[in-house]
């Protein structure tokens, strides 16, 4: 019986130490954004999120998005959207800054090639998928964006 006791002690023990703690933590498969830029793919490691409350229209709210490379600080992507609404009409400014060289649009306009689709914007998390043409905001260059895609967990403060 003692040797029975023990094998099965020794059994659920080692069981315990197989599993990781990282397997039930959903932040371990999210938080990132990346998306390939001219041709470049770009991951963005440091995402930042605040939400904003807007007293306009009966009040609502918004996330705001910031995403930047470490290592690399002079590429930043933040967009905004609505707060807790899918879609591909939830986003108001899209910006993606390259040294100092700003391009930005309104994916909400009628005369946009940039699709911002939100398919999981729940409380503290946000997915979906981007692409298409940013252009300068002042100047005539542009930058191409496909395969753009994000999953975060945030945590408001």
């Amino acid at each position: 019986m003692k040797k029975t006791f023990l094998f099965f002690t020794l059994f659920v023990f080692a069981f315990l130490l197989s599993c990781d703690s990282k397997d039930n933590d959903d932040s371990q498969s999210t938080n990132f954004l990346k998306a390939t830029i001219n041709g470049i793919e770009v991951i963005f490691d440091i995402i930042k999120v605040e939400r904003k409350f807007y007293s306009e229209d009966g009040g609502y709210y918004e996330l705001e998005i910031t995403a930047s490379k470490s290592g690399d600080a002079s590429k930043i992507l933040n967009f905004t959207i609505e707060d807790q609404v899918t879609g591909t009409e939830t986003c108001y400014f899209f910006q993606y800054t390259d040294n100092e060289v700003y391009y930005s649009i309104d994916p909400s306009s009628i005369d946009t090639s940039l699709i911002l689709d939100i398919t999981e914007n729940v409380s503290n998390k946000i997915k979906g998928t981007f692409s298409g043409t940013i252009p300068e905001y002042e100047g005539s260059g542009s930058v191409e964006v496909s395969g753009g895609s994000f999953d975060i967990v945030y945590q408001i403060k």
